[in-house]
């Protein structure tokens, strides 16, 4: 029994920062705190896909390109 979602979870990052996170395409994502509502790359957002290597992420940490910080652990 597989119980594993047949979607892509996202960290969704607007100037590198998470702002929010969802599930969809790469084209756009249902937003999972904003009731839902879809988010599009050409509002400027960016959608990383949720890995192992490069989770978890939560809303406020930055997106180096490989992983995501608290902003004040980047330097530590």
């Amino acid at each position: 029994m597989n119980n594993f979602p047949d979607f892509i979870m996202y960290a969704v990052t607007k100037e590198n920062i998470v702002v929010d996170c969802g599930f969809g395409n790469e084209d756009s994502v249902k937003s999972a705190l904003n009731n839902n509502a879809e988010l599009n790359k050409n509002e400027g957002y960016n959608f990383i896909p949720m890995t192992l290597e490069n989770s978890p992420a939560e809303i406020g940490m930055v997106y180096d390109g490989e992983k995501f910080y608290f902003k004040e652990t980047i330097n530590a």
